[in-house]
C-alpha cells in the first residue's frame, strides 16, 4: 500500500500512459516528498528508447529507496515487453484501477449492458 513508502525519505518515479494526472499527483504528494514524473500520451505502447529513458531518469534519483509507479494498464503493457531490465521490474509498482459508479448506478449500468447484448445478440 502506499501507506507504507518513506514519506520523507522514499522517492516515487510516476510514469503514466494516460490523459490527465493531476488528480493522481495530488494523491501521491500525501506519501511522498520526491515525485518525479514521466508522462507518455494515453493509450501509449511503450518501446525500447521509452523504457531506456524511464531507466536513466530513475538511476538518477538521489534517494536511497526508491520505485517506479505505474497504473495498473502501464504495468500490463510493461510486463509483455522483452526489453523491460530486471531492474526496472524489480522496482515496479503498480496502482490497481478500481472502478466507481456515481450515485449508486452500478445496477442501471449492468442493466443497459445486459440489455444491449440481448437485443443485439446474433443467431448462430
Amino acid at each position: 500500500p502506499l501507506s507504507a513508502l518513506d514519506k520523507e525519505n522514499e522517492a516515487v518515479l510516476l510514469v503514466t500512459g494516460i490523459a490527465s494526472t493531476r488528480k493522481l499527483k495530488q494523491d501521491l504528494s500525501q506519501f511522498t516528498a520526491s515525485l518525479e514524473e514521466i508522462n507518455f500520451p494515453d493509450h501509449h505502447n511503450f518501446v525500447q528508447k521509452d523504457i531506456e529513458h524511464i531507466e536513466k531518469v530513475f538511476s538518477q534519483l538521489s534517494a536511497k529507496k526508491k520505485i517506479i509507479l505505474v497504473t495498473e494498464k502501464d504495468a500490463v503493457r510493461l510486463q509483455q515487453l522483452p526489453f523491460v531490465s530486471h531492474l526496472l521490474k524489480e522496482n515496479l509498482y503498480y496502482l490497481p484501477i478500481q472502478v466507481d459508479f456515481l450515485d449508486n448506478k452500478a445496477a442501471e449500468f449492468n442493466q443497459k449492458i445486459y440489455d444491449y447484448v440481448k437485443n443485439n445478440k446474433r443467431n448462430r
